[in-house]
């Protein structure tokens, strides 16, 4: 009968004593085939002790305080076959193992099989069952991939074979989390339910029967199946061994056997043979008889084992050489802070250099000694309590502070056993520093979000467009409407707007999707029934992952009031100023009325020329003021409209209706500093053409039409006036720039220095003026 044991040595260290031992082997296999490979012994004397720690459903304390589950159902079958007498001693599972080896209890039962523990304890060959790992979870939480758990906090039994192989399972998909570990499957449920562990690690079918009591479900996340044993010591219990492998394979071969009853009462699977069909059971014969062969080898293998000592010293070197190729920092500590162990990381972090050597070293020589001492107590209480510890620690080093995270297990090292702690710690100041700036980003654009006077909101984008709620808001956006911020959380911007109509809240989120802002101004209706008018500017912005808005509320309640004052200022100032323009108009018209009186009571006509010339000037300045007086703006005038009433009342004055004139100055508008100058030298120049143009008994233009021409054009800056007719035209001699008549000098007046222009004249064909200017010339000839 053979059992799972440590590996063996390798081949090579065993072949050269094959040859000398292969005659004495065959002889065992041949004649002593159930020789004893070890040294067994009987069924232990009195009750056969078993260790139950609780997992169910396969082992457990119920509350009548009886084993139960499938394990105890076998044992206690096995017992009542065998006529054992069997006791059952409640432990924690880390309790179960120590005892063990205490020699407290004889037998342990769900134990998976690894290569350390079998350093120290007997596997039966026949498992019991398999179980799975599973990650247990809130009902709520959503976690589907083990990704999922990257930086969050997972709970484990300690040294559970499920809790292990999650870990391993974890680090070679790169997931780091953060362990901590409880000393039973229930403590892990309760801390994942009081929200100390974002997720727990227990064997499936625990999880099936109790995840429930805890508002737990089970995750899709399912991991490294693993066959569980009755197990012992190392060298003890070996004939119990037998006797229970001997039960087990003997009902697996009945699919009605009580072991399979019992797997479908305690485990609900009743098809569990199937993990075990006939090619694995000969495969595990197999192995059993090769396990044989080894075990009697070992016998004779200790002297090979000394002659292999260059070959540790080889192992040392590739140990050495992998602990030291670790990004790591990892080191072995003793109790009191001494350091035992170190690789190269680890020493470069502690001295800035990685060729000093550290072992011997304490922990607060190297570090500020109030650090060293916090350091110290947690090695010393890993050490003493033989629980694990995760922590994140600041440290300074040479290099500066840094942040390290360290997990501490407790071991014993070295032949002495002595009580120890390794260290593995990785260096995570970058994301530390991160998290700082990060938190320090979000506080200042807190405080900006709360201290700006405008307020400010945030709000999801819906994919049907209804109005969201609130996501956000600063005191300024709360205190516009008078309701607190909680009150706000519930609320929608409808709801405290005065006219959101569905059309308008469309038409602001299509300009929001098409520019990326929109701007409109609103009434918001606050808690006290006040109207307040805003402005709002919206800008698409991503909030959490997800589109929203943000919306910035400004209160325009002055701006409104003073625009209404500055709308009535100036409708009061137009009024006045259509007034003035209007009592100028009169004043001047007077002013002609006048100069007709006198014309009635004149005779002379030289006198009269000159009061109908001043009355002529004096009208065109007065139609400028009527222009303005009935125009929409007071800015200024239509040129075309007021040359059209100029001309039409000289025509008439004169009585000139053979003269045909012709105006262009559309779409020409003039203020009424530059229309009155124009108006009067237009004046001036269609006066003398009327008069002297065309004097009676002269010859006339050829097609018989005698015509004047006045014509205004503007382009950008620059003005042209153009007044001309096809006349008889001026004295050859004649120097317009010299003549003293009053006519004429006021032209020239009123053309170069008051609009400061220049002007052309043309005599072929009858005469024209041109008078070319320029605003920019205008203003500086008026500095």
């Amino acid at each position: 009968m053979s059992h799972r044991s440590a590996a063996p040595p390798r081949e090579r260290s065993i072949m050269p004593i094959l040859d000398r031992s292969l005659g004495i082997l065959l002889t065992c296999l041949l004649f002593g085939a159930a020789w004893p490979v070890h040294a067994t012994e009987l069924l232990p004397h009195g009750p056969i002790r078993v260790g139950i720690f609780p997992l169910e459903p396969l082992n457990f304390i119920g509350k009548n305080g009886v084993a139960q589950g499938l394990n105890p159902a076998l044992l206690d079958k096995m017992g009542s076959e065998e006529d054992w007498e069997i006791e059952y001693i409640p432990c924690s599972w880390a309790e179960c193992l120590d005892r063990l080896q205490q020699d407290q209890i004889d037998l342990m039962v769900s134990v998976a099989y690894t290569p350390e523990r079998a350093e120290s304890m007997e596997y039966g060959n026949e498992p019991v069952a398999e179980v799975w790992g599973q990650i247990f979870v809130h009902q709520e939480a959503g976690t589907t991939t083990i990704a999922d758990l990257a930086g969050r906090t997972v709970a484990i039994m300690r040294k559970d074979i499920s809790g292990t192989n999650f870990i391993r399972t974890a680090g070679s998909l790169g997931v780091q989390c953060i362990i901590k570990e409880y000393s039973t499957h229930t403590e892990v449920f309760a801390a994942v339910h009081k929200g100390e562990a974002a997720a727990g690690v227990a064997p499936q079918h625990f999880g099936r029967r109790y995840a429930g009591e805890y508002n737990l479900v089970g995750s899709p996340i399912l991991f490294s199946p693993f066959p569980i044993y009755f197990a012992s010591k190392k060298g003890k219990q070996l004939e119990l061994l037998r006797h229970l492998d001997a039960s087990l394979a003997s009902w697996k071969k009945d699919k009605d056997s009580f072991y399979f009853r019992s797997l479908k009462k305690w485990v609900g699977n009743s098809g569990q043979e199937e993990l075990f069909p006939p090619w694995l059971r000969f495969t595990m014969l197999i192995t059993a008889a090769l396990a044989l062969i080894f075990a009697v080898l070992s016998l004779y293998l200790k002297r090979a084992v000394r002659l292999r000592t260059e070959e540790l010293k080889e192992s040392e070197t590739n140990y050495r050489f992998v602990i030291n190729s670790m990004e790591e920092s990892l080191s072995i500590i003793d109790a009191n802070g001494a350091f035992l162990l170190v690789n190269e990381k680890a020493a470069e972090n502690l001295t800035g250099s990685a060729s000093k050597e550290i072992v011997g070293t304490n922990i607060r020589e190297l570090v500020p000694h109030e650090q060293g001492e916090q350091l110290t107590a947690a090695y010393r209480l890993v050490a003493e309590t033989g629980q694990s510890l995760v922590q994140e620690v600041a440290v300074t080093l040479p290099s500066g502070e840094r942040w390290f995270y360290n997990r501490l297990q407790p071991l014993e090292y070295g032949k002495s056993k002595t009580k120890a702690v390794l260290s593995l710690s990785l260096d995570i100041t970058e994301r530390i520093q991160a998290e700082k700036a990060q938190a320090a980003n979000e506080q200042k654009y807190r405080d900006l979000f709360e201290a700006n006077m405008d307020g400010i909101s945030l709000f999801r984008i819906t994919p049907d467009r209804t109005p969201a709620c609130f996501l956000d808001m600063n005191e300024s956006a709360a205190a516009m409407v008078g309701y607190s911020k909680r009150e706000l959380a519930g609320m929608t911007a409808t709801d405290v707007e005065k006219d959101s109509s569905p059309e308008r809240i469309a038409q602001r989120l299509a300009t929001l999707e098409k520019t990326g802002q929109a701007r409109f101004e609103t009434t918001l209706i606050a808690q006290d029934k006040r109207e307040v008018p805003v402005e709002i500017l919206v800008r698409s912005i991503t909030y959490e992952g997800a589109p929203a808005m943000m919306n910035i509320v400004r209160d325009i309640s002055k701006r409104r009031r003073a625009e209404e004052a500055l709308r009535a200022s100036l409708a009061e100032k137009e009024v006045l100023l259509r007034e003035v323009h209007h009592r100028v108009k009169n004043n001047l018209a007077a002013i002609v009325g006048l100069f007709d009186l006198q014309r009635q009571a004149m005779d002379d006509p030289q006198a009269l020329t000159i009061l109908a010339e001043l009355s002529g000037r004096i009208r065109s300045m007065s139609l400028v003021h009527e222009k303005l007086y009935r125009s929409e703006s007071l800015a200024s005038i239509d040129f075309q409209e007021y040359l059209q009433s100029l001309i039409s009342h000289l025509r008439t004055s004169f009585g000139t209706a053979r003269i045909q004139c012709d105006i262009a100055a559309a779409g020409v508008f003039m203020p009424l500093d530059l229309a009155v100058p124009c108006g009067m030298i237009i004046n001036e120049l269609v006066t003398n053409s009327l008069k002297y143009a065309f004097p009676e008994g002269l010859t006339h233009p050829e097609d018989g039409n005698c015509r004047i021409h006045v014509a205004l054009n503007r382009d950008h800056e620059t003005y042209t006036l153009s007044v001309a007719d096809n006349g008889v035209g001026l004295l050859a001699d004649f120097d317009w720039n010299t003549a003293k008549t009053v006519g004429l000098v006021l032209v020239r007046m009123l053309g170069q220095h008051q609009l400061g222009g220049r002007y052309e004249v043309d005599q072929r064909q009858g005469t024209r003026f041109t008078l070319t200017f320029t605003l920019r010339n205008r203003d500086h000839t008026n500095d």
